[in-house]
């Protein structure tokens, strides 16, 4: 769990400091991972990571970040809901 994490801060880190160029960093590099979840069939398992992805593909990402804490949060949760939710917060 240290990777990840580590990763992630890492990166918010980058994209908040200061910058020579006009605006944000993370404006001018960061492209939302593209939604590889949401064509997945729905299962009791991943709803509530689907639910999330939907919110996600329609650049909610406020809400999208607090469903994919949620589903992370239970046991068995695909990890690559990692990614989205650096994602979520780089947006």
């Amino acid at each position: 769990m240290r990777g990840p994490v580590l990763f992630f801060s890492l990166i918010l880190i980058a994209c908040t400091g200061p910058s020579v160029e006009e605006g944000d960093a993370c404006d001018r590099h960061v492209v939302p991972y593209p939604d590889l979840i949401g064509q997945q069939e729905r299962t009791s398992l991943n709803g509530g990571y689907l639910d999330a992805m939907a919110h996600y593909t329609a650049a909610d990402y406020a809400t999208a970040r607090d469903g994919l804490i949620n589903y992370l949060s239970r046991k068995g949760a695909d990890k690559s809901a990692y990614m989205y939710l650096a994602c979520c917060y780089l947006e």
